[in-house]
């Protein structure tokens, strides 16, 4: 939400971000986890009433790896933003 002004209200948030390849671990709980957290701190802070993220289908494989895992989390953060209150700022 970087150069958002106070004054400006965003309406939607979409991203589809995610760490593909690489063999350090650290790098796609970075890129996948901690990176969507916070984009939806920010978007918790701005009150966006609309979010969209593109996953993947490998969510729901039986493949572990980082990758897989990752953006399992990814998800589960998503999903938890399903549950926004925004009066309070945080998510429930």
């Amino acid at each position: 939400m970087a150069g958002v002004k106070s004054s400006q209200a965003a309406t939607r948030l979409s991203f589809a971000h995610a760490q593909i390849g690489g063999v350090d671990p650290k790098e796609f709980v970075r890129n996948n986890v901690v990176a969507t957290e916070r984009l939806l701190e920010a978007a918790v802070r701005y009150k966006v009433p609309y979010i969209v993220s593109i996953s993947s289908s490998v969510v729901n494989s039986m493949a572990v790896d980082n990758y897989t895992e990752t953006k399992k989390a990814q998800e589960t953060l998503v999903a938890a933003c399903g549950n926004l209150n925004h009066s309070q700022g945080k998510i429930k």
